[in-house]
C-alpha cells in the first residue's frame, strides 16, 4: 500500500522526517518480525524502549518508523534519508490507527455479540460461536476459557500467539 503520510487524516502523528511517501507492505512493533517495506512502531514499554531497535528494524527492511523521540527520529532521518520517520505522542494509538487503515477498516465490518449475566456466559458464548461456525461464518470469542477463533483455541507461548 502506497501511503502519502502528509495526506493522512485519521492517523495521529506530529511531524514527518524524511520521505513523505512510502510503499508499506506490513506493520510490526517487534524488530525481529519486520519485513522489507514494513512500518515499525517503536513502543516504549516497561522493560524495553523500542527506539533502541530502530536500526535493527531498518536493517530488516523497515521503510518507515513511528516513535516518540524527536531527537532520535531526526538524527535517523539524516542517516537514512530514503526512509520515513513519524513523530507521535502515543505510538500505540498511532499503531491502532494505522492498522485500521492498512487492513481496510475491517473492525467496522465485524458483528459483535456481548454475553452478560451471572451464570452461563461461557456456555452461551461457546454455543453462539459453534452455531456461527456450523453456519460457515467465521467466529471467535474472548473469555475466561481463552481466546477462540472459529474452531481453534488461540494460545500463548512466550508472549507469541499461535493456534493449537
Amino acid at each position: 500500500m502506497n501511503i502519502q503520510f502528509n495526506d493522512l487524516e485519521n492517523v495521529a502523528f506530529k511531524q514527518i522526517f524524511g520521505q513523505a511517501s512510502q510503499e508499506i507492505t506490513s506493520l510490526s512493533f517487534h524488530s525481529k518480525q519486520v519485513k522489507p517495506g514494513g512500518l515499525f512502531f517503536s513502543i516504549v514499554g516497561g522493560e524495553h524502549d523500542g527506539h533502541q531497535y530502530i536500526d535493527e528494524a531498518i536493517s530488516s527492511g523497515a521503510s518507515a518508523v513511528v516513535g516518540t523521540s524527536r531527537e532520535k527520529l531526526e538524527r535517523l532521518s539524516k542517516n537514512y534519508p530514503e526512509h520515513t520517520f513519524l513523530l507521535a505522542d502515543n505510538v500505540r494509538e498511532t499503531m491502532a490507527q494505522f492498522a485500521r487503515m492498512f487492513y481496510g477498516f475491517s473492525d467496522e465490518k465485524l458483528k459483535t455479540v456481548g454475553v452478560t449475566g451471572t451464570n452461563g456466559k461461557t456456555t452461551v458464548a461457546a454455543y453462539v460461536r459453534s452455531l456461527l461456525t456450523l453456519l460457515g461464518l467465521p467466529a471467535g470469542s474472548i473469555g475466561t476459557t481463552g481466546i477462540w477463533a472459529s474452531t481453534h483455541k488461540l494460545s500463548y507461548k512466550k508472549k507469541h500467539a499461535y493456534y493449537t
